[in-house]
């Protein structure tokens, strides 16, 4: 696969830092399982997703959100002396706020009806899309 700079994409994540200079669509190497990373590059930020490993446009763009957070929370300092328990608590940093910045969640916390479908795909990564098969999320 040929790695393109998505436009799109890199409009979104500028829009939330200056410091990101480029979204990218690679293909990250299949024994690593994100969908997405974010590295960084003396004071600059690239983006890298793999849409392959992507459902739909929505998982994109939830990729694309929780890589920012990382990047906004500068959760990439200091990364390579954090216990696997810092790492997590990072992760649900980042993925609470993507999700509450995509509108997933409703004003009381809980999963807004028009996520019921998208969030549990985006969040467990799931094989199939969930509103083809009528999955939901409850609560």
């Amino acid at each position: 696969m040929e790695t393109v700079n998505n436009e799109f994409l890199t409009d979104i994540a500028r829009s939330y830092s200056k410091d990101i200079i480029s979204v990218l669509i690679y293909e990250i190497p299949s024994e690593k399982k994100a969908k997405a990373v974010a590295f960084k590059d003396k004071n600059v930020f690239v983006i890298l997703i793999d849409e392959g490993k992507c459902l739909c446009a929505i998982q994109i763009l939830h990729a694309l959100h929780h890589e920012i957070a990382h990047i906004l929370y500068h959760h990439h300092d200091g990364l390579c002396n954090l216990t696997f328990a810092e790492r997590a608590i990072r992760e649900s940093e980042a993925e609470l706020w993507a999700v509450r910045e995509m509108k997933m969640l409703d004003t009381d916390g809980g999963v807004s009806s028009s996520a019921l479908y998208c969030l549990p795909c985006c969040q467990y990564g799931y094989a199939y899309c969930a509103r083809e098969n009528t999955f939901t999320q409850l609560g």
